[in-house]
């Protein structure tokens, strides 16, 4: 008698089934890859464009502080001179007319009030 091949069947079914799951794999962890790429590169933009909002906000606020600087430095110098008049002795009433007055025109401002003060006008 002749003996009668068996089909291999079972060895290709499982070897069908491996390389589907493979297949499988593959395709989701290549749309994982893509997805994570898009992300990334969403990400990679978003931080550039808020590097480059960061930047353009202190280049601006550096100008400013520089067309400022003589102001600052005026309205600092007459708060000062007006805290160190009033120490000495020369009262000058610290309200808020004669704060704003100081902290608009500094030393001018100062010189202002002192002037006020011996005409006699009161603030």
């Amino acid at each position: 008698m002749k003996r009668i091949k068996k089909p291999k069947t079972h060895k290709n079914k499982q070897q069908m089934n491996a390389n589907i799951t493979n297949l499988t794999a593959t395709l989701q962890n290549t749309t994982l890859a893509q997805t994570a790429n898009q992300t990334i590169t969403q990400l990679a933009a978003a931080n550039l464009t808020a590097i480059l909002v960061a930047l353009i906000l202190i280049i601006i606020a550096i100008l400013i502080i520089i067309k400022l600087k003589k102001y600052i430095v005026n309205t600092i110098l007459g708060i000062a001179a007006l805290l160190i008049l009033n120490f000495l002795g020369f009262t000058i009433p610290l309200d808020l007319i004669n704060i704003i007055i100081t902290a608009v025109l500094g030393l001018l401002g100062v010189g202002l009030l002192i002037l006020l003060k011996i005409l006699g006008v009161i603030l």
